[in-house]
């Protein structure tokens, strides 16, 4: 028996020891396990930020803070404030195209070296040198833009494997939200791939690290410094994020950033197909085969697909061997076609499986704004300050004409910021075609026509509003 208790006595005692002892050496493995994934996040937000760059885009827009109702309209100088990647060692950066798009002059600010900066001397560092950037191209719709400065070799990301994203996957964003450059958050992949409209061909990655106002044009990168997206836009009631980010997928910014600098512009492939997602009431009053996937809901008459025999009605099976699944699918597959190529399209109609070999047309290309100062559309070039508004010459149409009563004149673009001071009833959409009598075809010759080295102290505006012709005295002094 006496055995029997030691034995158990000095069973217990060790239970004791390695209990206590335990937590001790647990504590310490997730310690250092926890020092490993500082550390390690540490070191890709370094090289990650070497490819991280500020934009400061300067130029002429409304202005938000405008006072009253009478202010409404109101355009000025503006100063916006993005952030932007570099793709390319050769100075090539993507970022967003609303950053940048109504811009007179871009500047790119590179990140200062990170490497083994302390905290105090952080607090000491100094802005990053800073280039004069060319907008290399722009595409609204994907709302991407490509910029080029000269800057010798940088430091570049490499695009993420869009098929390869997964939900819960860690991802860090970085950039200059309200100014503060080299800002880092991280996440988690919230959505791969969400939808605001089932019919839309917009996809984005939907994100909980916190992206705010300047983060526009910024990356959003995996745990090995790949770019699995661009920051684009929050949702948000309160203007901070509250972990609704979203950013355009790495598939569509590789896609931009190869066209663009090959030809300043995305040529857009163009079938004449217009395509909607089917839902199950769809299915159901269309008598469709299946209440999911992809409807073509219109054909555009004499188009492509409509001289290939496709037909509103039909559900897409396939594209060029790949299953139909979304809409968004469908456009990128779209996207990725060289015009003067074809698309193999499988399709249901009724219960028939029919094959179509479509040609690729190509769209016809926006009017992308220029960025050069020279541009005839700059608000500066067309400041009237004695009238307090923004003018635009009238282009005439194709046949040589306009749609006003008057062929020439200048149209009333916005009220300039300082119009506050100026009150004369004018309005945007407003067009002036003469002053005391005299044509003014231009901004320029409406300045002249409005001068005082006459002496005058009042003019005579023949304005056109909504069709209607009329006179209007301005006061010059």
């Amino acid at each position: 028996m006496r055995k029997t208790a030691t034995a158990v006595l000095s069973f217990f005692l060790c239970f004791a020891f390695v209990a206590l002892a335990s937590p001790a050496r647990a504590s310490d493995e997730e310690a250092t396990t926890l020092m490993q994934f500082s550390r390690s996040v540490e070191s890709l937000t370094t090289r990650v930020a070497k490819s991280v760059v500020q934009i400061v885009a300067t130029g002429y827009g409304p202005i938000e803070e405008a006072g009253d109702d009478d202010d409404a309209g109101v355009v000025g100088p503006t100063r916006a404030l993005g952030s932007g990647v570099v793709v390319a060692p050769a100075g090539y950066i993507m970022t967003n195209a609303h950053v940048v798009s109504s811009a007179q002059h871009v500047e790119v600010v590179l990140p200062n070296a990170m490497d083994a900066v302390t905290p105090l001397q952080s607090l000491a560092g100094v802005r990053g040198r800073s280039f004069v950037a060319e907008v290399v191209g722009i595409d609204q719709i994907l709302d991407l833009a490509l910029l080029k400065i000269d800057a010798g070799p940088l430091a570049a990301l490499p695009f993420a494997d869009y098929d390869q994203l997964r939900q819960g996957q860690v991802v860090f964003a970085i950039g200059s939200p309200a100014g503060l450059n080299n800002s880092v958050s991280m996440g988690v992949v919230s959505a791969v791939a969400r939808q605001f409209d089932a019919d839309s061909p917009t996809v984005y990655v939907q994100t909980d690290a916190a992206i705010n106002r300047g983060n526009s044009g910024g990356p959003l990168v995996d745990v090995s410094g790949a770019l699995v997206g661009l920051n684009t836009f929050i949702l948000s009631a309160s203007g901070g994020s509250q972990g609704l980010g979203f950013a355009i997928p790495s598939a569509y910014v590789k896609l931009a950033y190869d066209e663009l600098k090959q030809h300043g512009r995305l040529f857009r492939a163009e079938i004449g197909l217009h395509l909607q997602a089917i839902n199950p009431a769809m299915a159901s009053g269309l008598r469709l085969s299946r209440d999911c996937g992809v409807l073509v809901s219109d054909v555009t008459p004499g188009g492509p697909a409509a001289r290939a025999g496709l037909k509103a009605q039909d559900v897409l099976l396939t594209v060029d061997g790949e299953a139909a699944e979304s809409v968004p699918k469908t456009a990128l597959q779209l996207l990725t076609k060289e015009p003067g190529s074809q698309m193999m399209v499988r399709v249901l109609r009724g219960d028939v499986a029919i094959a179509f070999a479509v040609p690729i047309g190509e769209r016809a290309a926006p009017i992308e704004r220029s960025n050069d100062p020279r541009d005839p559309s700059d608000p500066a070039g067309g400041s009237v300050p004695a009238l307090g508004i923004i003018g635009i010459g009238l282009t005439p149409a194709g046949d040589g004409g306009t749609p006003f009563r008057i062929d020439s004149g200048v149209i009333v673009a916005a009220r300039a910021q300082t119009a506050s001071r100026v009150r004369n009833g004018l309005v945007a959409g407003d067009v002036i075609h003469a002053v005391d009598s005299t044509p003014v075809p231009t901004a320029e010759a409406l300045r002249a026509a409005l001068s005082h080295e006459d002496g005058r102290g009042s003019a005579v505006l023949q304005v056109e509003r909504s069709g209607v012709l009329m006179y209007m005295t301005v006061d010059l002094d």
